[in-house]
């Protein structure tokens, strides 16, 4: 809890100030109700694709859909096989948002930091499902990679939530802007190769060039 709980107020832009008691409190209920709803609603899905490269960007095979950008290009380029995952909180993760953000501005704000840690920890979850899983034999797995980091479009989306079906799957869709809906969703690709030696592309915060960003780790 204390890590999660570490994780919220980074995502709430906290830099050790003092906190007000009445303030730490509901981040307490906040992040215990945000756990309960997480564990009623959370699903995810993920599929394995060989990959190849040309000069059009990361061709997904037996598909005609590539992942372009030059930096989903390096974080896949030493990798033989790539995952593409989605995952999200559920809906009524979004509508407790919507709710608190009409009675009660500060628990929503709360709630939704809690959500967005919380959805990086069913990521984190899946990579250890993965690491014991027969797709992943002999392989190594690369950090995630979502779109909208670096160069690597936000409107790769809609393609990933096509190829893993993730309305009928998880209820999860795409809106004509390219955001997952429920919000509290997230698609992120992990590239598999074999040579325990390389060093994988940096990712997360690592790989964004935004030096004065307030989430930063």
């Amino acid at each position: 809890m204390n890590k999660l709980k570490s994780e919220v107020l980074r995502y709430l832009a906290y830099k050790n100030q003092p906190l007000d008691e009445n303030i730490n409190n509901l981040i307490d209920s906040t992040l215990k109700e945000a756990i309960e709803l997480k564990n009623r609603g959370y699903k995810y899905t993920y599929r394995a694709f060989n990959i190849s490269f040309d000069k059009k960007g990361v061709l997904l095979e037996n598909s005609d859909i590539y992942l372009f950008g030059n930096d989903i290009y390096r974080h896949l380029n030493n990798s033989e096989k790539c995952i593409l995952i989605a995952a999200t909180l559920g809906i009524d993760f979004e509508r407790a948002i919507i709710y608190n953000s009409k009675i009660n501005i500060t628990k929503a704000l709360i709630l939704d930091a809690c959500g967005t840690a919380l959805i990086e920890g069913v990521l984190d979850e899946i990579e250890m499902e993965l690491l014991n899983s027969s797709i992943t034999k002999d392989l190594q797995l690369t950090g995630r990679y979502s779109p909208g980091y670096g160069d690597f479009p936000i409107e790769s989306q809609r393609d990933m939530a096509l190829l893993l079906n993730t309305e009928r799957c998880i209820g999860v869709t795409v809106s004509p802007s390219h955001i997952l809906i429920p919000r509290k969703s997230v698609t992120a690709v992990i590239g598999l190769y074999k040579d325990k030696a390389i060093s994988c592309f940096k990712t997360g915060c690592k790989s964004c060039n935004i030096s004065n960003c307030e989430y930063k780790e």
